[in-house]
Protein backbone atom coordinates (compact mmCIF):
# COMPACT_ATOMS: atom_id res chain seq x y z
CA UNK A 1 0.00 0.00 0.00
CA UNK A 2 2.87 2.59 1.13
CA UNK A 3 5.98 2.03 1.27
CA UNK A 4 9.00 4.76 2.32
CA UNK A 5 12.04 2.74 2.12
CA UNK A 6 15.04 4.54 3.77
CA UNK A 7 13.69 8.08 2.99
CA UNK A 8 15.13 11.14 3.91
CA UNK A 9 12.97 14.49 4.36
CA UNK A 10 15.02 18.08 4.06
CA UNK A 11 13.39 20.00 6.89
CA UNK A 12 14.74 23.99 6.16
CA UNK A 13 15.50 26.16 3.49
CA UNK A 14 18.93 24.96 3.94
CA UNK A 15 17.98 21.13 2.83
CA UNK A 16 18.99 19.55 6.14
CA UNK A 17 17.90 15.99 6.41
CA UNK A 18 15.73 14.25 9.28
CA UNK A 19 17.39 10.80 9.90
CA UNK A 20 17.04 7.98 7.38
CA UNK A 21 13.61 5.73 8.16
CA UNK A 22 11.60 3.51 6.51
CA UNK A 23 8.52 1.79 7.23
CA UNK A 24 5.48 -0.38 5.33
CA UNK A 25 2.16 0.17 5.54
CA UNK A 26 0.24 -2.80 4.44
CA UNK A 27 -3.64 -3.49 3.01
CA UNK A 28 -6.02 -3.03 6.07
CA UNK A 29 -3.61 -2.20 8.83
CA UNK A 30 -2.33 0.56 10.97
CA UNK A 31 0.96 2.10 11.56
CA UNK A 32 1.61 4.83 13.98
CA UNK A 33 4.45 7.02 13.06
CA UNK A 34 5.90 8.92 16.05
CA UNK A 35 8.10 11.89 15.37
CA UNK A 36 9.66 14.72 17.59
CA UNK A 37 7.84 17.31 15.43
CA UNK A 38 4.80 17.74 14.01
CA UNK A 39 6.59 19.69 11.03
CA UNK A 40 8.19 16.41 10.29
CA UNK A 41 4.92 14.38 10.32
CA UNK A 42 3.58 17.58 8.30
CA UNK A 43 6.24 16.47 5.33
CA UNK A 44 5.40 12.78 5.16
CA UNK A 45 1.76 13.20 5.25
CA UNK A 46 2.64 15.60 1.94
CA UNK A 47 4.95 13.22 0.56
CA UNK A 48 2.20 10.14 1.30
CA UNK A 49 -0.74 12.53 -0.27
CA UNK A 50 1.62 12.67 -3.41
CA UNK A 51 2.52 16.37 -2.86
CA UNK A 52 5.78 16.39 -4.23
CA UNK A 53 9.78 18.34 -2.50
CA UNK A 54 12.79 17.15 -2.95
CA UNK A 55 13.52 13.70 -0.63
CA UNK A 56 15.83 10.99 -0.98
CA UNK A 57 15.10 7.55 -0.70
CA UNK A 58 12.46 5.57 -2.53
CA UNK A 59 8.24 5.89 -1.88
CA UNK A 60 5.68 3.15 -3.56
CA UNK A 61 2.54 3.77 -2.98
CA UNK A 62 -0.36 0.64 -4.38
CA UNK A 63 3.39 -0.81 -5.20
CA UNK A 64 4.47 1.71 -7.74
CA UNK A 65 7.53 4.24 -6.90
CA UNK A 66 5.52 7.85 -7.30
CA UNK A 67 8.61 9.58 -8.41
CA UNK A 68 7.52 7.60 -11.67
CA UNK A 69 3.59 7.94 -11.69
CA UNK A 70 2.27 9.23 -14.64
CA UNK A 71 -0.51 12.15 -14.31
CA UNK A 72 -3.52 9.89 -14.81
CA UNK A 73 -2.05 8.22 -12.36
CA UNK A 74 -0.73 10.37 -9.87
CA UNK A 75 -4.67 12.25 -10.05
CA UNK A 76 -5.97 8.38 -9.61
CA UNK A 77 -4.15 7.38 -6.49
CA UNK A 78 -4.83 11.29 -4.82
CA UNK A 79 -8.63 10.27 -5.13
CA UNK A 80 -8.07 7.48 -2.48
CA UNK A 81 -6.21 9.34 -0.29
CA UNK A 82 -7.27 11.44 2.54
CA UNK A 83 -5.75 13.69 5.18
CA UNK A 84 -7.79 14.54 8.67
CA UNK A 85 -5.86 17.01 11.00
CA UNK A 86 -3.20 19.57 10.53
CA UNK A 87 -3.50 22.08 7.81
CA UNK A 88 -6.73 21.09 6.60
CA UNK A 89 -9.15 23.91 8.08
CA UNK A 90 -12.44 24.14 8.33
CA UNK A 91 -14.43 27.00 6.54
CA UNK A 92 -16.37 29.75 8.98
CA UNK A 93 -18.31 30.85 6.26
CA UNK A 94 -19.70 27.16 5.35
CA UNK A 95 -21.88 25.60 7.02
CA UNK A 96 -20.44 22.16 9.31
CA UNK A 97 -22.75 20.05 7.20
CA UNK A 98 -21.18 21.65 3.59
CA UNK A 99 -17.92 21.49 5.16
CA UNK A 100 -18.33 18.05 5.69
CA UNK A 101 -19.60 16.90 2.43
CA UNK A 102 -17.56 19.50 0.49
CA UNK A 103 -14.91 16.74 -0.78
CA UNK A 104 -17.63 14.98 -2.07
CA UNK A 105 -19.43 17.84 -3.72
CA UNK A 106 -15.96 18.41 -5.56
CA UNK A 107 -16.67 15.07 -6.67
CA UNK A 108 -19.43 15.77 -8.42
CA UNK A 109 -21.77 13.58 -6.30
CA UNK A 110 -25.07 13.89 -6.44
CA UNK A 111 -26.80 16.14 -3.65
CA UNK A 112 -28.99 12.85 -2.56
CA UNK A 113 -26.42 10.81 -2.45
CA UNK A 114 -23.88 12.76 -0.61
CA UNK A 115 -26.80 14.01 2.07
CA UNK A 116 -27.50 9.88 2.24
CA UNK A 117 -23.86 9.33 3.26
CA UNK A 118 -23.66 12.52 5.62
CA UNK A 119 -26.38 11.13 7.42
CA UNK A 120 -25.59 7.32 7.44
CA UNK A 121 -21.95 8.64 9.49
CA UNK A 122 -23.59 11.28 11.54
CA UNK A 123 -26.28 8.84 12.73
CA UNK A 124 -23.21 6.13 12.95
CA UNK A 125 -21.09 8.27 15.15
CA UNK A 126 -23.68 9.77 17.16
CA UNK A 127 -22.79 13.76 16.48
CA UNK A 128 -26.13 15.29 16.32
CA UNK A 129 -25.63 17.64 18.99
CA UNK A 130 -22.63 19.51 16.99
CA UNK A 131 -23.46 19.71 13.17
CA UNK A 132 -25.88 22.06 13.54
CA UNK A 133 -23.32 24.88 15.27
CA UNK A 134 -21.91 27.43 14.05
CA UNK A 135 -18.37 27.06 13.05
CA UNK A 136 -16.80 29.93 14.93
CA UNK A 137 -18.65 28.39 18.22
CA UNK A 138 -16.76 24.83 17.65
CA UNK A 139 -13.92 24.72 20.60
CA UNK A 140 -10.64 23.02 19.27
CA UNK A 141 -11.48 19.26 20.01
CA UNK A 142 -14.79 19.60 17.84
CA UNK A 143 -12.77 20.90 15.30
CA UNK A 144 -10.20 17.94 15.28
CA UNK A 145 -13.15 15.49 15.07
CA UNK A 146 -15.14 16.95 12.12
CA UNK A 147 -11.92 17.65 10.33
CA UNK A 148 -11.33 13.85 10.44
CA UNK A 149 -14.74 13.37 9.95
CA UNK A 150 -14.72 15.10 6.42
CA UNK A 151 -11.86 12.84 5.56
CA UNK A 152 -13.32 9.75 5.75
CA UNK A 153 -16.44 10.47 4.16
CA UNK A 154 -15.03 9.87 0.85
CA UNK A 155 -14.13 5.89 1.59
CA UNK A 156 -10.47 6.33 1.14
CA UNK A 157 -8.09 3.40 0.43
CA UNK A 158 -5.17 5.29 2.44
CA UNK A 159 -6.51 7.59 5.33
CA UNK A 160 -3.56 9.67 7.19
CA UNK A 161 -4.26 11.20 10.77
CA UNK A 162 -2.22 13.89 12.21
CA UNK A 163 -2.24 13.96 16.23
CA UNK A 164 -5.73 12.44 16.06
CA UNK A 165 -6.24 11.78 19.71
CA UNK A 166 -5.32 14.44 22.17
CA UNK A 167 -5.37 14.25 26.03
CA UNK A 168 -8.89 14.62 27.67
CA UNK A 169 -10.68 14.98 24.67
CA UNK A 170 -14.40 14.26 25.21
CA UNK A 171 -14.16 13.05 21.59
CA UNK A 172 -11.26 10.12 21.72
CA UNK A 173 -13.75 7.36 21.95
CA UNK A 174 -15.52 8.39 18.58
CA UNK A 175 -12.22 8.76 16.63
CA UNK A 176 -11.61 5.18 18.00
CA UNK A 177 -14.52 3.72 16.85
CA UNK A 178 -14.07 5.61 12.98
CA UNK A 179 -10.35 4.05 13.35
CA UNK A 180 -11.69 0.90 14.17
CA UNK A 181 -14.76 0.71 11.74
CA UNK A 182 -12.24 2.13 8.74
CA UNK A 183 -10.21 -0.80 9.23
CA UNK A 184 -13.14 -2.99 8.97
CA UNK A 185 -13.62 -1.52 5.16
CA UNK A 186 -10.04 -2.36 4.34
CA UNK A 187 -8.95 1.65 4.64
CA UNK A 188 -4.96 1.57 5.26
CA UNK A 189 -4.46 4.30 7.84
CA UNK A 190 -1.10 5.87 8.55
CA UNK A 191 -1.02 7.85 11.85
CA UNK A 192 1.17 10.91 12.91
CA UNK A 193 2.41 12.29 15.60
CA UNK A 194 5.06 13.55 18.42
CA UNK A 195 5.28 11.30 21.31
CA UNK A 196 2.04 12.42 22.87
CA UNK A 197 -0.08 9.48 23.42
CA UNK A 198 -0.06 5.94 24.30
CA UNK A 199 -0.77 4.12 20.95
CA UNK A 200 0.19 0.97 22.71
CA UNK A 201 -2.42 0.68 24.99
CA UNK A 202 -5.34 2.31 22.80
CA UNK A 203 -4.59 0.41 19.34
CA UNK A 204 -3.40 -3.54 19.91
CA UNK A 205 -2.98 -3.96 16.73
CA UNK A 206 -0.88 -0.99 14.87
CA UNK A 207 2.84 -1.23 14.39
CA UNK A 208 4.50 1.44 16.07
CA UNK A 209 7.97 3.61 14.73
CA UNK A 210 9.20 6.20 16.28
CA UNK A 211 11.37 8.17 14.35
CA UNK A 212 13.94 10.44 16.29
CA UNK A 213 14.31 12.76 13.47
CA UNK A 214 16.86 15.50 13.92
CA UNK A 215 14.66 18.07 14.97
Amino acid sequence: MLLFDLVQIPIDNQLKYTNKFSFNLKASSIVVLETRSLHVSHKIADLSSLNFFQYSGKIKLFDKDIKFLRHNERENYKNKISIGGGKNILFHNMSIVNNIVLPLRIKSMSEKALNMRFEELILWLNLKNIIYKEVRNLNEDEIHLLQIIRAIITNPKLLILIKPFSINSNYNQTILKLINGLISYKTSILILDNFDYNYQGILKKAEIIKLYSSV
